[in-house]
């Protein structure tokens, strides 16, 4: 947890983060990676047919 607050207050100042950027870096765990699990979703949504999704 305290990983995630000083991320997002050095990164928030001089670089432009996404939500998701934020909500990756405090989801973040050594057995769990929030950006892998979006693009297994993301290819499975593309298997079915549901082409390009925004990452935003």
């Amino acid at each position: 947890e305290e990983v995630g607050i000083i991320f997002e207050r050095i990164n928030n100042t001089g670089t432009r983060l996404t939500t998701l950027d934020l909500m990756v870096a405090w989801t973040w765990g050594e057995d769990f990676h929030l950006r892998e699990e979006l693009d297994q979703i993301l290819e499975t949504l593309d298997l079915k047919g549901f082409g390009e999704t925004p990452d935003k």
